[in-house]
């Protein structure tokens, strides 16, 4: 049927071109995440939890994981997009004391690569 139509078939791979882009560079940031949270839901399958819906929600509050920091237990903060820029940007120093081993993403576009993602696995 596309056939009969190559100018919309084009229209439409041109359109989905930078969304695409978009969510594959996002995924590819996540990337770094993915060897210690899933996102799939049912909980602590790695060594942190699992991020599903993490967006919103109290850090050190997943019911799933029993693992949290007593640091990140206490902290009250609440995983927003600003929150958790900072806090990819600086783990260490953003909660003192949280077990992240993670480096710091210091590249800003990097940092709202993965929250993007985040946001889209709510």
């Amino acid at each position: 049927m596309l056939g009969k139509f190559p100018l919309f078939a084009a229209v439409a791979a041109l359109a989905a071109g930078p969304a695409a882009a978009q969510a594959d560079a996002e995924r590819r940031a996540y990337g770094k995440c993915i060897a210690c949270h899933s996102l799939d839901g049912v909980g602590a399958s790695r060594y942190g939890p699992d991020l599903r819906g993490v967006m919103g929600r109290q850090a050190g509050s997943n019911p799933q994981f029993k693992h949290f920091s007593p640091a990140m237990k206490a902290s009250k903060v609440v995983w927003t997009a600003k929150t958790l820029d900072a806090f990819l940007a600086s783990p260490a120093t953003f909660i003192r004391g949280n077990r992240m081993v993670s480096p710091p993403i210091k590249d800003p576009a990097e940092r709202q690569a993965i929250i993007r993602y985040l946001e889209r696995h709510r």
